[in-house]
């Protein structure tokens, strides 16, 4: 057995949950690196306190509200007397099953004294209802920290505009920078709610569109054939890909449109540009370089067989799945190769963490920083010019 068995099985728990994932890069790779690496302390109490607010949140709601959502969509349409348990049990059932006729359906056809075809058709609203719902429940709550860490500081300060700025120039000067974006707040609010609010619905709606087509095309095929992305383990655990939904369609916009200046627009852009381009892409790089280096010449198992992979799907055509940690645990091979596999997979994922964190943590607010200065000083240089 691998020695260090418990932290293998603790290191496969997070990568399934997309929200340990980010809650762990936001903790070790966001909220305390950044806080170091703050121009003053109002600057670094707001990020500490983002990306504090944010891990607790993702962690937390999300797990809490699924069940719930889950139990108040089915019910509306027509499943009565479930339990929290229940519901997520009939939620787990994979896109891939509702697309026509299932017999693995038939129990539950007896269950609820329906047809299969109806019965299909419910638990494909519900589910993608029930996504929908989630991507704009959670973005919403994430979106929102900003504004709310924004209005906060600026409460304890009594000034306005972009923190990082406090100590690079004259008070009056940072609040005329912020001018423009205080007239525009409530404007700006508005259109955060609105994207989230699209986005979630365009989600939900494309992708009952697609699993109800027999034969889709363009987006919708690719969308059908990578339904099982948008499957939650377990019925209430989100994946990436709705997770990556929620970042795209909430709180990237709610982070861009709470900003206090042009300036902080832009270090907000940058920055989670960056985030995202390494939690999203990143992984999926460093994962596949490092499988492939391994599996050539440490003889590992941690790329995936092409038979194992759904070929004409686009996502899986572009990244070319490793296995996950839970996938090499279930591997049918020999105990040696397991084990070496195993090992591997396990420092292997552990290292593209740590680089990940070391590269938003404090490669990119240590150039931010130095833009940000040499900005300021050059504004004030041509004001003191004039």
């Amino acid at each position: 057995m691998l020695n260090s068995i418990s932290a293998y099985n603790l290191t496969s728990t997070i990568q399934n949950n997309m929200f340990l994932n980010r809650g762990l890069i936001d903790i070790g790779g966001i909220a305390i690196p950044n806080a170091v690496m703050a121009n003053n302390q109002v600057e670094a109490k707001e990020r500490f306190s983002k990306s504090l607010i944010f891990t607790i949140l993702s962690l937390g709601f999300p797990i809490v509200a699924a069940p719930f959502i889950n139990k108040t969509v089915l019910q509306a349409l027509g499943f009565k007397n479930l339990s929290l348990k229940s519901a997520n049990k009939l939620m787990e059932i994979p896109y891939k099953n509702l697309g026509d006729n299932n017999s693995d359906l038939n129990k539950l056809v007896q269950i609820y004294h329906s047809d299969n075809t109806t019965l299909t058709k419910n638990l494909l609203k519900a589910k993608s209802a029930a996504l929908g719902l989630n991507i704009f429940a959670t973005g919403l709550l994430l979106g929102i920290i900003p504004w709310a860490v924004n209005k906060v500081s600026k409460n304890i300060t009594q000034q306005e505009g972009f923190s990082a700025e406090f100590e690079m120039g004259s008070k009056e000067q940072i609040e005329n920078n912020s001018a423009k974006w205080k007239r525009n707040r409530k404007k700006n609010f508005c259109t955060f709610i609105g994207t989230s609010l699209l986005g979630a619905t365009a989600t939900s709606l494309a992708l009952y569109k697609a699993i109800s087509k027999k034969n889709p095309s363009g987006i919708l095929k690719q969308l059908k054939l990578n339904s099982d992305k948008f499957d939650f383990n377990k019925g209430f655990i989100m994946k990436l890909l709705p997770f990556f939904l929620i970042e795209l369609f909430c709180v990237i916009p709610g982070h861009l449109l709470a900003s206090r200046s042009d300036n902080e627009l832009k270090d907000s852009a940058i920055r989670l540009g960056v985030m995202d381009t390494l939690f999203f892409g990143g992984d999926f790089a460093l994962n596949k370089i490092g499988a492939v280096l391994s599996d050539k010449f440490l003889k590992t198992k941690i790329l995936k067989n092409d038979k194992d992979i759904n070929q004409t799907s686009l996502l899986n055509g572009l990244k070319k799945p490793v296995r996950t940690l839970e996938e090499i645990e279930n591997l049918n091979i020999g105990a040696k190769e397991k084990i070496k596999t195993k090992k591997v997979a396990l420092g292997m994922y552990w290292t593209n963490l740590l680089i990940i964190m070391g590269s938003i943590g404090f490669a990119m607010p240590y150039i931010l920083n130095k833009y940000l200065i040499k900005k300021n000083m050059n504004n004030q240089n041509e004001t003191q010019t004039i």
